[in-house]
């Protein structure tokens, strides 16, 4: 359902940007599964570099990714880094151009809507998007403190990073000084 929806705004961004069709063009018949925790789902690269719904399981997919199961978290609080705990296997050359395209497309929401009611209205609606996604990537961050602080000082789950380096640091110190000791007692 998802990706019904996504894949025509995915193929009109292409559209609007001639580079990535040709791009991903070289690539037709070619399909990619994309999967997200236990979501999967396949795409194939059509004529002109447009993509759609992969059908069955055959032919095997050229690419496969696998998005970390926080990657809708990180897609709302750092987009950035969505990719970072991402695994790619499969055709190089179809991984590359795929990366560097869905890098690099660039959508333009207020355009959009301005062409559906105008550009006033889409001004606002652009400002209310860009509000309402600074206050999601907010509230993730103090979400992600908040528990990371539960997790290490109230229920005593996690160690602090100083507390966890003072104790390499005494491991270390304990491992030179049993050396030491180690060829005192040699020399006895």
């Amino acid at each position: 359902m998802l990706l019904h929806l996504l894949l025509p705004l995915l193929n009109r961004l292409i559209a609007k940007q001639s580079w990535a069709g040709e791009r991903l063009a070289k690539h037709a018949g070619k399909q990619c599964l994309i999967a997200i925790g236990n979501v999967q789902f396949r795409v194939q690269i059509g004529e002109g570099g447009m993509l759609a719904a992969g059908v069955g399981n055959e032919p095997p997919p050229a690419v496969s990714i696998t998005l970390g199961s926080d990657a809708p978290l990180r897609l709302i609080s750092q987009p950035e880094t969505i990719f970072s705990s991402t695994r790619i296997e499969g055709n190089v050359d179809f991984a590359e151009d795929l990366s560097f395209v869905f890098r690099n497309l660039e959508l333009d929401i207020e355009g959009e809507i301005a062409k559906l009611i105008g550009d006033v209205p889409a001004r606002r609606i652009g400002r209310a998007l860009t509000s309402i996604q600074l206050q999601l990537r907010e509230a993730a961050k103090r979400t992600w403190a908040n528990t990371r602080d539960y997790a290490v000082n109230e229920a005593g789950h996690l160690l602090d990073a100083e507390e966890v380096r003072e104790f390499t640091e005494k491991v270390s110190t304990l491992r030179d000084d049993l050396a030491r000791l180690e060829k005192r007692i040699e020399r006895l």
